[in-house]
């Protein structure tokens, strides 16, 4: 059976979803990068102040999550754009049912975010916001805002497409038992005799 449209789509949806998922691992990566040295000032500033710490460690544990969540995605949708190509019957739940989990854990990650971290501040600031607002660089909420709104389209759209009703036929196993009256009445058709 040829491939529909809607499965081909949804194979290229995946793949874009993994290629996403890997320019958000790599957005946090850098985001790490500056978090590192940006955490140490902090630290020092704040030194004794347990809800600072706390603080910082939760923004630290948001980029790790959001990190693995970028990697596991990358995964998924590079096995999947390639798994949802073969006509079989579990390829399209296992497809739909991961686009969904990966999507709201993205949302989750995303309305879980490292705001007001990384906001510019004001020319009055004080230097213990300027170093909370420092925690991560400047573009990153914004930079990862776009890139996860891009990562749910993606995911939507490879779950959309292989739940479409013209792709249900190219995963439904074909039938091994005949109907008796089927052949019986393509053999009197065929007959001369009659």
């Amino acid at each position: 059976m040829e491939m529909p449209r809607t499965v081909r789509n949804s194979s290229w949806a995946f793949a874009a979803a993994a290629g996403i998922a890997a320019a958000s691992a790599l957005v946090v990566v850098l985001g790490q990068a500056h978090h590192g040295p940006a955490l140490d000032r902090y630290l020092d500033f704040n030194a004794g102040d347990l809800a600072a710490e706390q603080f910082a460690t939760d923004v630290g544990e948001i980029l790790t999550v959001t990190l693995i969540l970028a990697l596991v995605t990358v995964v998924a949708g590079g096995v999947l754009a390639f798994v949802v190509r073969r006509p079989v019957a579990w390829a399209r739940t296992i497809a739909w049912s991961t686009a969904l989990v990966l999507a709201l854990l993205v949302g989750t990650a995303l309305l879980a975010g490292v705001d007001p971290v990384g906001a510019t501040p004001g020319p009055d600031a004080e230097p213990a916001a300027r170093l909370t607002y420092d925690l991560v660089p400047g573009w990153y909420p914004s930079v990862n805002a776009v890139v996860g709104l891009g990562l749910l389209i993606a995911l939507g759209a490879a779950g959309f497409f292989v739940l479409r009703s013209s792709a249900a036929d190219f995963y439904r196993a074909a039938s091994k038992v005949e109907d008796p009256r089927w052949s019986s009445f393509v053999a009197e058709r065929l007959d001369p005799d009659k």
